[in-house]
């Protein structure tokens, strides 16, 4: 019997941004192939709700929410919820800590939940106080509401087992698959007037430290340009700030959020990847980066290392996080030194297909889903039917 799966807590898919999107873009009709039935509950205005009912044999149920930082996803996923506990799916799987919260609603009816941590949401600095207090909810939600539970990365995973005493499966993210035509239909390099570059592409929030990467940049002597590529998600303010920093350099250029060709033409183009993150979950973009056989920097957050180093071997060139000036020398290295670092890039590659597959993912998550529904949740939760 096919188990029939319903995924909560994203705008919808195909992603245009976010990882929570792109992950479950990747992820969802790969689980279809594997013989389950997925519904993705969309939100309204993101999704054309005449349009987008089916994406690669998943089903999408759009249901409206309401447009503003704070209620949009919160809202929405409680509509869904209340939807989804009462359409005979298996399992209702919550992503994201903050759509947690609702975890524990569909066991009160005798139904089975997953929730996915993509990253301990509390410590992003775009959140209040209020909103933390929310998320931190969610996190209590996920570890003792839900009937079981996933991190995308090690560091998540040892945390709920240090904090709350719990297990659960680690399952990272993997990277999306290249365009077939390699960007060939994009102008983005001549729109732009790209020639050599150093690449950032994900959400311009405070977290990705975007502004500690304008500031070290400024201040090398390159005929390289920066490329900015992505969008603010509610952080309107950190783009004028980013943007303010950066007018008096020429060389840094914001392309908007890329997609498709476009984002597969600035990968397939970029000198060097950068990822100067205080905070992340799982990065997608740097698995995208090295699949691509770019060099990439990145800070020494744990989760960034988790992606780059396995053993004694590192595949990107890492430095302290928020420190300007160690990023500034390291970017200076690779940039001076680039045959090297392209070999580095080119091992890179092979370790992220090797280790990193979607279809493996998809594996391990079905594997999931059928040891929570036989009642062999890492949580000790079983189900109540």
């Amino acid at each position: 019997m096919k188990p029939r799966i319903a995924m909560i807590g994203l705008r919808g898919i195909p992603a245009s941004d976010g990882g929570v999107e792109v992950a479950i873009t990747e992820l969802a009709p790969r689980l279809v192939a594997l013989g389950a039935d997925v519904t993705v509950y969309g939100r309204k205005g993101y999704l054309d709700d005449e349009k987008c009912t089916e994406y690669k044999g998943v089903h999408i149920k759009i249901l409206p929410t309401i447009n503003s930082k704070h209620l949009e996803a919160i809202a929405h996923t409680f509509l869904s919820t209340l939807h989804a506990t009462f359409q005979g799916y298996d399992i209702i799987h919550y992503h994201a800590l903050g759509n947690c919260l609702f975890a524990g609603i569909p066991r009160l009816f005798g139904k089975t939940t997953m929730a996915t941590m993509h990253g301990l949401d509390w410590q992003r600095g775009k959140w209040g106080g209020f909103a933390k207090f929310v998320l931190r909810l969610g996190e209590l939600s996920a570890v003792y509401l839900a009937s079981d539970a996933i991190a995308v990365s090690q560091k998540i995973t040892n945390y709920v087992k240090d904090r709350y005493g719990k297990d659960i499966h680690f399952i990272p993210n993997g990277f999306s698959s290249t365009d077939a035509n390699n960007g060939m239909n994009s102008d983005v390099i001549e729109k732009n007037s790209l020639s050599k570059y150093v690449l950032f592409l994900g959400r311009l929030v405070p977290e990705k430290g975007i502004h500690l990467l304008i500031e070290s940049f400024s201040k090398l002597d390159t005929d390289h340009q920066l490329v900015i590529a992505g969008r603010g998600t509610h952080t309107s303010r950190y783009v004028d700030q980013l943007k303010e920093m950066a007018a008096e350099d020429s060389r840094i250029i914001f392309t908007g959020g890329l997609y498709g060709a476009d984002k597969e033409t600035a990968f397939n183009h970029a000198s060097v990847f950068v990822l100067p993150s205080t905070i992340e979950g799982m990065p997608i973009a740097l698995l995208e980066a090295m699949s691509h056989g770019i060099p990439c920097v990145v800070s020494d957050i744990q989760e960034n290392r988790e992606v780059v180093e396995t053993g004694q071997t590192r595949y990107a060139y890492v430095f302290e996080s928020e420190n300007v000036n160690e990023l500034g020398k390291t970017l200076s290295r690779v940039i001076e030194n680039l045959d090297e670092a392209k070999s580095i890039a080119a091992e890179a590659k092979k370790y992220v297909y090797q280790t990193f597959s979607w279809d493996k993912i998809a594996t391990e998550t079905l594997a999931a889903y059928t040891a929570t529904l036989s009642g062999q949740s890492r949580l000790g939760n079983r189900n109540e039917d």
